[in-house]
Formats: C-alpha cells, sequence, structure tokens
C-alpha cells in the first residue's frame, strides 16, 4: 500500500464503493472487514468504535475511506479486525510464526504494538449474528 497508493485506494476504497452498491442492488446487507490501522496507536488503552480514527499510513487511510464508502449504503456493516489467525487457510502472520516456532525456527515480531487477534470463526461467527439478528 505504501508503494502503491493508488493500488491501495482502487482496493480498499473504490472496491469497496462499487461492492456496497452492488448490495443495495441485490436487496443485500453489506459486511466490509476494516483494521484497526485506521488509528494511530497513540493510545494506552483499546479502542472503541466511538473512537475516532487518525491513520498514519495509506493503507490506513485507504481503509478508512473504505468504511466511508461501505457506510454510504443501508444495511452496512464495518467491523474492524486486527491481526486474524486460524479458520481453513491460515495464511496470517500469526499462523505462519506459530508452525515456524512448532518446527523449531525463530521469529521476528514487532515489540512496539500490541493487538488483540481476531480469530478467524470468531469472526465469521459474529458476522452471522450481526447479518441474522439485523444490529
Amino acid at each position: 500500500a505504501e508503494d502503491e497508493p493508488a493500488v491501495a485506494f482502487d482496493v480498499n476504497a473504490w472496491a469497496v464503493r462499487h461492492l456496497a452498491r452492488a448490495a443495495v442492488d441485490a436487496g443485500a446487507a453489506f459486511v466490509h472487514y476494516s483494521t484497526d490501522f485506521v488509528f494511530d496507536g497513540e493510545t494506552t488503552r483499546p479502542y472503541s468504535e466511538d473512537d475516532t480514527p487518525n491513520p498514519r499510513s495509506v493503507y490506513g487511510m485507504s481503509k478508512l475511506m473504505g468504511e466511508w464508502m461501505a457506510s454510504e449504503v443501508p444495511r452496512a456493516y464495518v467491523m474492524r479486525v486486527e491481526s486474524l489467525f486460524g479458520g481453513s487457510a491460515s495464511r496470517s502472520t500469526l499462523d505462519r510464526m506459530r508452525a515456524t516456532l512448532e518446527a523449531g525456527g525463530n521469529v521476528s515480531a514487532f515489540t512496539d504494538r500490541v493487538v488483540s487477534p481476531s480469530y478467524v470463526p470468531d469472526v465469521a461467527s459474529a458476522t452471522r449474528r450481526l447479518i441474522e439478528q439485523g444490529a
């Protein structure tokens, strides 16, 4: 995203706009998965959905713009997830780190960032509940 900002905005914002509008045309709810990178990371407490976004990267800004595009349509849900792991594909950074450690290898990790990882089956379950309950 930082190396190709136009592509980041095409994928994370403009494509979201088109998908959201297609959902309206189909009479469907629209779910957009965003990220904690819409925040600046300056707080010492967990962020809430009411906190003001302040992205510090092209990626974060493109995802925030995607949130705005999604929010333009009725029946839209924006879910901010971070550090996804688990699930059938299991190709996330956390999954790769676990596999490397289990194989006896060494891993590198950020030490200046605290995250609350999101387990893919939990995210899927929460998404289903939102849609079914019309929250």
